[in-house]
């Protein structure tokens, strides 16, 4: 099911569908967060898979807690969301999520920040946002501009950037939702 997010509509129950949507074909409802996913197992070769939990775990920057906030609204999260680093900062990007990247407001930092919230939470899959709000532009990259990133096991961290419209606070609405809903998007192919 593919959602489609207006910018009229409830952005917490939107956000919150998004989050319940991650797994095609899998238990996943609003009020029980439980997220199964089938991943091969050598020892189950008659089948080729079984069940197995994934976790998630969160960097961001302009949305300041408010990807992991959404999240933990759903009942259950407990059961797969590991946390979130929030990470405004360029000095904490660097030294708790270990970004290398000249600048912080790239595809390269988003990048390197959904592998750390991987290895620094101990999670399945790390997804992270990175960008500019506003009101002024940082490091030449134009207000509105988003970049994601999402490191999902077995496959190459994919990022990708956006040029959101709006004010600051719908452009880190807009970018927490598109974020989840690009997440269960590559989830979505990552399963088939």
């Amino acid at each position: 099911m593919k959602l489609h997010f207006e910018p009229n509509l409830d952005y917490q129950l939107q956000a919150i569908e998004a989050v319940c949507d991650l797994f095609r074909g899998q238990e996943v409802c609003r009020t029980e967060f439980t997220v199964t996913m089938k991943a091969p197992v050598a020892d189950d070769a008659a089948s080729g898979a079984t069940p197995q939990q994934m976790t998630l775990g969160v960097a961001e920057s302009l949305t300041g807690g408010l990807i992991g906030a959404r999240i933990v609204n759903v009942p259950g999260a407990s059961e797969v969301f590991r946390g979130t680093i929030g990470a405004y900062s360029t000095d904490v990007k660097r030294s708790v999520l270990g970004v290398t990247a000249e600048s912080v407001v790239t595809e390269e930092a988003a990048s390197q920040m959904a592998e750390a919230a991987q290895r620094v939470l101990g999670a399945d899959v790390g997804i992270a946002v990175t960008g500019v709000a506003g009101p002024t532009e940082q490091d030449g990259v134009a207000v509105g501009t988003v970049f994601f990133g999402i490191a999902i096991p077995g496959r190459p961290t994919e990022t990708v950037s956006f040029r959101l419209p709006g004010d600051r606070e719908r452009i880190r609405q807009f970018s927490t939702i598109s974020l989840l809903s690009f997440l269960r998007q590559r989830l979505d192919a990552a399963g088939s």
